[in-house]
């Protein structure tokens, strides 16, 4: 192969980040126009509305430190809407479905590979974390990379990556231990 080609990309590749990319999209549209929840704008209110020292001021279950971080980032650089306030869970949901199949790659059966694929894709939870503007989708997303590091060998990132699946939300503070 010359050197000035790249690689061939596997086809099975190339779908899952379409398939990624239109679960973004469908996501995308359903932030944009589904209404803000009491616990969105709790946090808003309570960690966003102001300034960067609100970050640090309290913590309570309300706050998932990471999540809150890359929030108050997305909206003072977008600007206040709905959908500039859940960008970091709209990110992850994305990474949560390329780091699934990243995950699922040891099952020989490209079938039974592909039906988890599509089960995690459509579960209705993980939709709505990967939409809302709170911790969870940006944790479990975190966590399945973790898992995936762990997989490869590369235990100091996957042990980085549990921290922060942590600081994004507490409650993968049982997984992360585990």
């Amino acid at each position: 192969m010359p050197a000035w080609r790249l690689p061939e990309v596997k086809a099975e590749h190339a779908f899952v980040f379409a398939l990624a990319a239109a679960r973004l999209l469908f996501c995308c549209y359903r932030a944009k126009h589904q209404a803000i929840t009491i616990d969105e704008a709790s946090t808003y209110l309570a960690y966003l509305d102001g300034s960067w020292r609100l970050l640090g001021s309290q913590y309570d279950a309300n706050n998932h430190v990471l999540f809150t971080i890359l929030a108050k980032l997305s909206i003072s650089v977008l600007g206040l809407s709905e959908f500039a306030l859940r960008l970091p869970g709209l990110i992850a949901g994305f990474f949560l479905i390329v780091g699934t199949f990243k995950m699922l790659r040891p099952i020989r059966s490209s079938v039974l590979r592909w039906a988890a694929l599509a089960v995690v894709c459509l579960h209705p939870l993980l939709l709505d974390f990967s939409i809302l503007a709170r911790g969870y989708g940006l944790a479990v997303a975190l966590l399945v990379w973790a898992i995936c590091f762990v997989m490869d060998g590369r235990l100091i990132g996957a042990g980085l990556l549990l921290g922060l699946a942590a600081a994004a939300n507490l409650s993968v503070a049982f997984p992360v231990t585990a």
